[in-house]
């Protein structure tokens, strides 16, 4: 059982932040994930050469882009953003829950998914691109209001392009992006 203060680099989340952050469950029923598989199955179709790019570049965080800019750029512009994600621990809130629900890849489930990249060596749910992706964007829009719409499309774009790549359910990027406003809230 893991502690209520997850601990990295000496930085932790507030005291009972477990209690506080709620991740449902994945869809578990045999006819939700068939459907999803399905979903997953129909975007190998947007495997563009441009894409393939894309989802290759956004293996880093670093490498995201809103708008014109990459994470790493705009960290350099707001400060603040880059100093969020060194304070709070994004990955050990999006780990703990992947522990927690430990679901299986697609690829593993049907062969017609064949990722074009390797399946990460942990569970799918929820997306840690999409949490990070808009957690990004809505501290963006809270340091600068003109990047709202760009920010959010740019953030769904990302998690969109996990999905394509054949790595993640759609679901895990809607319990992503909601986990993130979870995070920002804490």
């Amino acid at each position: 059982m893991l502690n209520h203060s997850y601990r990295v680099d000496s930085r932790y989340l507030s005291e009972g932040w477990i209690d506080r952050i709620k991740v449902p469950p994945p869809p578990s029923s045999a006819k939700e994930i068939s459907k999803e598989l399905e979903i997953l199955i129909s975007l190998k179709s947007l495997r563009t050469v441009n894409t393939k790019n894309r989802i290759l570049e956004e293996r880093n965080r670093l490498n995201f882009r809103f708008g014109k800019y990459s994470f790493s750029q705009l960290s350099a512009l707001d400060a603040d953003c880059i100093n969020y994600f060194d304070y709070v621990n994004v990955s050990g809130v999006v780990f703990y829950y992947k522990r927690k629900f430990d679901r299986i890849r697609a690829s593993f489930l049907s062969s017609e998914i064949q990722p074009i990249i390797s399946n990460p060596g942990h569970p799918a749910y929820p997306s840690g691109h999409s949490t990070e992706a808009h957690l990004i964007a809505y501290l963006l829009i809270e340091l600068r209001v003109e990047f709202k719409e760009r920010a959010l499309k740019s953030a769904q774009e990302i998690a969109l392009n996990r999905e394509i790549a054949g790595v993640h359910y759609r679901s895990d990027s809607i319990a992503g992006r909601s986990l993130a406003r979870y995070i920002l809230k804490e």
